[in-house]
């Protein structure tokens, strides 16, 4: 039932076909055997079986079931014997057709016809239609069930009154025709044609297998779903189960497992309130705890508490969870408020006291911290949190002692807890700052790094950079700073110390841009302010500046002890940059006096600053003043001059914070102590050469550095150093060997290849320099040395216009000094050609770039000369060559411009002595060249032909290289002329032949030297 039909039709019966019908007179049978299973259906005649399966079409017409399409047509002939609309064709026993008219009324009485005549046939049951006449449309054909009559049409035959029971309806029943009853035949009834009845018990027999089936299928998919539903209850109670066990276990991944569990109970039933709850909050716990896959569970714990939200859902661990997720933002004023207060109770809650810890940890209260550690700490699955983040408030208080006791029961629990290591590093004396640099290195060597909290790494890469800093040496610590960055992008520690690490270089700008971008994201981050402050003092912004450090030294809460000290150093800075020596030396007091034996930066400060007053005391002949200056000196040193003078390593701190500081003299005593004390140590010989090449002890300088070197072969920050002290002493053939071998290694990292190929740009291998821009690029798209460097190796292409945006995305990115003149090269080459843009941008490049230099640098000053003298604004040349050349006196290109630019503002004495003295250092034709016109015009007839003649051979070689010499054509004419005029006619003769041969542009000078050549000047 339901599928497609398509009947095929047969050959029509023969003459004869229903002889054997019972009840009809006796035939002929047919010539012909009737297919195979045509009388099947037949009453009286031995069952046959039944075919395995019907025919096509064979339930199409069972009420209830899908209509399916009827063939669109049908074989020729077909229905070629189909009586009209509404008619039957019987054949009578002597084989003439009789016609019955199919109409609406009674139906004919079987018992009124004659025994002798035979049923009218109305439609075969056989399964075939072939005598019907199918040509024009009628009703559609359905079989009714004899139980449920649907109103059959009455079969009336001619002449005869026949009831023939439930009949197949062919079309509708005409309007007011009274519905046929059906009824059950008489005995003397001829019996109804079975095989109908047949068909139609077993298609209702399949109607009803189909529909206790249907039931059946029913009834066991009810039965399913609540088998599947029980089973859903149970893993949700399960997991939750899971869920709250692992929330209160103590192991160090129970919060792991406690997110795990909720977010399997949150894929049965996404609003469940409890498995939100402790799933968000497990998941910003774990990320804040151990911040490994930080950023993944925040995102998961921020879509549970979005659905929360969404269903109206709240609960006491959503509430904690929303705090956590403030915390999680850097906003933990925010947490605090969210969070339940603590009472102080034994029986508190220890994880809402380990989140009060974090939050009051992170809002920079470290006194508060430790308050609720203590009391997280009785909670078990708190306690290893709880330790921890004590020992890192203890560290920030500076309470070593207790904050080493604390990593120690940390790594009790925990061996390899990477945090805890740090913390014990960290909280090492800092006389032992070596060992703790040479001790955060250890462990960041460790193979298990990588699985390790990224926080705790990037504060070990963070500590170490500082350690570097201190030290002075400021491409390690960028690298460790940038490493550190790497891991954590949003690190304010490590970017604050990268922001001090710029300033400490004079890197202004770029030291700005890093403490914006950390007051960014925490306007009140302690370290990344103080910072900003300093900058400000550099930048004489004195009034925001101290604003800026009354409100951190009003701060709520207070500022930790290390932290008070470093504002009380800046506020001396501000008092020295406004000229209150003595404001200065009482603020860098103080700050010693906090920090103690934590920091020895501010007592170095408070020294060096004192002994200055102290000189300017003498220098006043103020005898008492002096007496008292030292006196106070003494009381600060306290005993730790002698302390140092036993124990080498604080010796060598001191040595290094005196250096710092800018004190070499009194830096280089304690760093020869340290040497004597300490032979084998690589970084007291490395700081002492650093110290004599600042007291200008060049050679002693070389010497302690190649010692350190052979005593640390493996440092590349010596090498480097050592490098760096070559170019300083103008040994660069010495300096690009040592960075040859040191871009050989392995992994020079990004810092030494910026500075290697700083120095190859300086010196003029381009090629070497663009080489290693394009490798620092590959490493960071976006570093300023990579696209100052790969610039440079477009302007020696020519590619004037790349080569300029690219020293702009440098210029960008840092306002380096060396780069801004890069930018005004680039943009003086192109407005050689006369653009103005492009010269107002090389003049403003050349200004800042001189600005930020501290007017240490020769080539702006000179460039802007150029571009004066190319704009014939002479006058405003001059002051910037005389300050290149009071900068390096031996530059023949500004001595050559100074001439330049006097004899342009007709000042010819002075161009004179300029001009002398360039071509002293080096004789350039265009010296020569203007040194010969300010002869000619004081009429020095000799000394003109003398620098004519030196102007004329120099250019001459020029050109032989492919350079073309604008002015030589006009020399030549100008030789001639003066030797004519001495009256050296030969030599005259001589100068305009070769001036002829430039083949000049027509003129009246070109037709008098032409016709005195062929005549008076013709022999």
């Amino acid at each position: 039932p339901g599928l497609p039909s398509t009947p095929k039709p047969e050959p029509p019966a023969p003459k004869g076909y229903f002889d054997d019908i019972p009840g009809l007179p006796s035939t002929p049978k047919p010539e012909v055997p009737a297919p195979k299973g045509f009388f099947d259906d037949i009453p009286g005649l031995p069952s046959t079986p039944k075919p395995e399966s019907a025919p096509p079409g064979y339930f199409d017409d069972i009420p209830g079931l899908p209509s399916t399409p009827k063939p669109e047509s049908a074989p020729r002939g077909f229905f070629e014997d189909r009586p009209p609309p509404g008619r039957a064709v019987a054949e009578r026993p002597d084989g003439d057709a009789v016609e019955l008219q199919l109409a609406a009324g009674p139906e004919p009485d079987v018992g009124s016809l004659p025994a002798s005549a035979s049923p009218p046939v109305a439609a075969r049951s056989s399964g075939t239609f072939d005598d019907l006449d199918l040509s024009r449309p009628s009703a559609p054909v359905r079989f009714e069930s004899p139980t449920r009559p649907s109103a059959p049409r009455a079969v009336q035959a001619e002449a005869r009154n026949v009831e023939l029971g439930p009949v197949l309806e062919l079309e509708t029943p005409r309007p007011g025709a009274a519905p046929p009853v059906a009824r059950r035949p008489g005995k003397d009834e001829p019996a109804a044609r079975p095989g109908a009845d047949r068909r139609t018990r077993k298609r209702a027999a399949i109607v009803v297998l189909i529909v206790i089936a249907a039931l059946a299928a029913g009834g066991f998919a009810i039965y399913r779903r609540r088998v599947a539903m029980a089973e859903r209850r149970a893993a949700i109670s399960e997991q939750l189960m899971q869920a709250r066990s692992a929330y209160a276990a103590s192991d160090a991944r129970h919060w792991q497992r406690a997110a795990a569990a909720a977010h399997r109970v949150v894929e049965l039933d996404e609003t469940n309130p409890e498995a939100l709850g402790i799933g968000a909050e497990a998941l910003l716990a774990g990320a804040l705890d151990d911040g490994t896959g930080a950023s993944g569970k925040i995102a998961q714990a921020h879509a549970m508490l979005d659905t929360a939200s969404t269903n109206g859902i709240s609960s006491t661990m959503l509430t904690r969870a929303r705090a956590l997720a403030a915390l999680a933002a850097h906003q933990p004023d925010t947490a605090l408020q969210q969070l339940p207060a603590l009472t102080g109770k034994a029986s508190e809650d220890g994880a809402l006291a380990l989140y009060t810890g974090w939050a009051r940890a992170a809002r920079g209260d470290a006194t508060g911290a430790i308050q609720a550690y203590d009391l997280a700490i009785n909670a078990p699955g708190a306690r290893l949190s709880a330790l921890y983040g004590r020992g890192n408030a203890r560290l920030e208080l500076a309470d070593l002692d207790d904050a080493r006791a604390d990593f120690a029961k940390v790594l009790e629990l925990a061996k390899d807890h990477i945090g805890a290591q740090v913390g014990l590093a960290a909280a090492q004396p800092p006389a032992a700052a070596q060992r703790r640099e040479a001790d955060l290195l250890a462990i960041l060597a460790r193979k298990d790094i990588p699985a390790a909290d990224p926080r705790a790494v990037a504060r070990a890469w963070t500590l170490a950079g500082d350690a570097a800093m201190r030290a002075g040496r400021y491409d390690v610590a960028r690298d460790r700073f940038r490493k550190a960055l790497g891991l954590t992008p949003d690190d304010l520690g490590a970017t604050a110390a990268l922001a001090e690490t710029e300033l400490r270089d004079n890197k202004l700008g770029f030291a700005a841009g890093l403490t914006s971008k950390a007051l960014a994201v925490s306007k009140d981050n302690v370290a990344a302010q103080l910072v900003q402050s300093e900058i400000e003092v550099k930048q004489s912004r004195f009034q925001i500046a101290g604003q800026r450090l009354d409100a951190l030294a009003a701060r709520t809460p207070p500022l930790a002890p290390l932290e008070l000290a470093r504002l009380q150093v800046v506020r001396g800075k501000l008092a020295d940059a406004q000229g209150d020596g003595q404001g200065a030396a009482d603020a860098y007091i103080k700050a010693a006096q906090v920090a103690r034996d934590l920091d020895l930066e501010p007592m170095v400060a408070a020294v060096s600053k004192l002994a200055a007053l102290t000189r300017t005391a003498i220098g006043d002949h103020d005898a008492a003043r002096a007496d008292a200056l030292r006196k106070r000196t003494d009381e600060l040193l306290g005993n730790f001059a002698s302390q140092a003078a036993r124990d080498p390593q604080l010796a060598l701190t001191l040595g290094i914070s005196y250096l710092q500081a800018g004190n070499a003299d009194k830096a280089e005593p304690w760093l020869h102590r340290a040497v004597e004390a300490l032979p084998q140590d690589a970084e007291a010989r490395f700081q002492l050469g650093r110290a004599l090449l600042v007291l200008d002890r060049p050679q002693e300088a070389l010497d302690a550095l190649r010692a350190a070197l052979s005593l640390g072969p493996s440092r590349l920050d010596i090498t480097a150093e050592l490098a760096h002290s070559y170019e300083a002493l103008q040994r660069d053939t010495d300096a690009a060997a040592l960075y040859d071998k040191l871009l050989a290694g392995p992994d020079p990292g990004l810092e030494l290849r910026a500075r290697a190929g700083r120095f190859y740009a300086r010196t003029g291998a381009i090629d070497k320099a663009a080489a290693q821009g394009e490798k620092i690029l590959a490493a960071d798209p976006h570093d300023a040395s990579g696209h100052y460097l790969r610039g440079e190796g477009m302007l020696k292409a020519g590619k004037l216009l790349e080569a300029r945006q690219q020293f702009q995305r440098a210029v960008e990115a840092d306002r380096d000094p060396q780069y801004l003149d890069a930018l005004g090269r680039a943009a003086e080459a192109i407005g050689n050609a006369g653009d103005r843009d492009a010269q107002e941008l090389a003049l403003r490049s050349y200004a800042e770039a001189d600005d930020a230099s501290a007017h240490t640098l020769v080539n702006p000053l000179v460039g802007q000369g150029r571009l004066y003298l190319l704009r014939h604004e002479a006058v405003k040349a001059v002051p910037h060559l005389s300050a290149a050349v009071r900068l390096d006196s031996h530059n023949a290109e500004a001595l050559l411009l100074l001439g330049a630019a006097y004899q342009d503002s007709q000042r010819p004495a002075d161009a004179r002595r300029w001009l002398g003295e360039a071509v002293k250092i080096a004789a350039t034709p265009e010296a020569y060249w203007r040194i010969a016109q300010l002869e000619r015009d004081a009429n020095h007839g000799p000394a003109a032909i003398l620098a004519l003649t030196s102007a004329i051979r120099l250019a001459g070689d020029a050109e032989k290289t492919g350079k073309t010499v604008a002015w030589l054509t006009d020399a030549l004419y100008l030789l001639g002329r003066v030797n004519l005029d001495l009256r050296n006619e030969p030599a005259a003769r001589d100068a305009w032949q070769l001036y002829v041969a430039r083949h000049p542009p027509a003129s009246a000078q070109l037709t008098e030297v032409k016709q005195l050549l062929a005549t008076t000047l013709s022999h």
